[in-house]
């Protein structure tokens, strides 16, 4: 296992790996540069490979953790859009409560990259 501390907006993957997390770390990126992340997270995740994902969706109402011009709240459904092609072995969303009587809506994805086509 190998862990990369990087400014993570300004940051490309250069590698492949078997397995590419991504919990609670898009959300809190430009719309455009979370989708280049998710869009860098499965072109290098390995084929029969996987990528767990987690966001804030849509609904959420605790935005008091982000930098009013600098966040992403993705579309109910956008993580299941953005991995069609691949296996969805588990999607859900969840609703958490925040502080002020606010909420946290998730959706959290575990997609497998098809094995390598002949």
């Amino acid at each position: 296992m190998r862990s990369i501390q990087a400014d993570i907006e300004h940051w490309t993957i250069d590698e492949s790996y078997d397995t590419i997390v991504a919990i609670g770390l898009l959300m809190f990126l430009r719309h455009e540069t979370a989708l280049k992340l998710l869009t860098g997270i499965q072109e290098h995740v390995k084929f029969g490979g996987r990528a767990i994902v987690n966001v804030l969706i849509e609904g959420t109402t605790y935005l008091g953790m982000f930098d009013p011009d600098n966040y992403c709240l993705f579309r109910r459904n956008e993580l299941e859009e953005q991995f069609d092609g691949w296996t969805i072995l588990e999607s859900r969303t969840q609703t958490f409560p925040a502080p002020e009587s606010t909420r946290k809506d998730f959706s959290t994805i575990i997609a497998e990259k098809p094995s390598q086509k002949n």
